[in-house]
């Protein structure tokens, strides 16, 4: 496990890049819809901003599965058709963190609830301020839908993770989705 994480550690670090400017633009996406009585540009918004992160984890990936296939051809490398998910998996590790930290914070801080600790609530409230960045292509969705649910933030790196697993797979197998143009020799 740990000469994986050391082998890939550049590949893994790129998603978090990746995921981090991602969250930048859905920063500011949001911060310039929010006061919008209009939930379709909300949506909208989000849609564009899930579907930018989705692009990037996905040709990320299949850049990595591109240059492996010539390893795997010459036989220094084995197949892994699993390693893109597996990478996405490891660079998701900051939202499962938030996952847990405000699924604990939503259940033992609830003032309704058995417990109502107050330490919880807070837990509960930091973590998803930090989630709000940090997963702020969702924001969107998760405030329209499902803003008191902790399981919306369990979701959240499923897409990627998907996108990152076929981004690889397409890339080792040399699937285009849109052919690269050819360059011309004109002078």
């Amino acid at each position: 496990m740990r000469n994986y994480i050391k082998d890939n550690l550049y590949l893994i670090v790129k998603q978090l890049g990746g995921q981090f400017l991602s969250a930048i633009m859905g920063l500011i996406l949001s911060l310039n819809v929010w006061d919008s009585k209009h939930e379709w540009l909300i949506i909208l918004m989000a849609l564009f901003t899930i579907g930018f992160y989705m692009v990037v984890q996905y040709t990320g990936l299949w850049d990595t599965g591109a240059r492996d296939r010539i390893r795997i051809d010459s036989n220094r490398l084995a197949y892994r058709p699993y390693m893109g998910f597996v990478m996405s998996l490891f660079a998701a590790i900051p939202n499962f963190i938030l996952a847990i930290l405000i699924t604990i914070g939503v259940i033992f801080g609830a003032s309704d609830g058995a417990f109502g600790y107050e330490w919880a609530g807070n837990l509960a409230s930091i973590s998803k301020a930090i989630a709000v960045f940090w997963e702020a292509p969702y924001d969107g969705l998760i405030m329209l839908y499902s803003p008191h649910n902790p399981i919306a933030y369990w979701l959240i790196p499923l897409p990627a993770m998907v996108a990152a697993g076929l981004g690889y797979y397409a890339g080792v197998h040399n699937f285009y989705i849109i052919k690269p143009r050819k360059k011309s020799n004109k002078k």
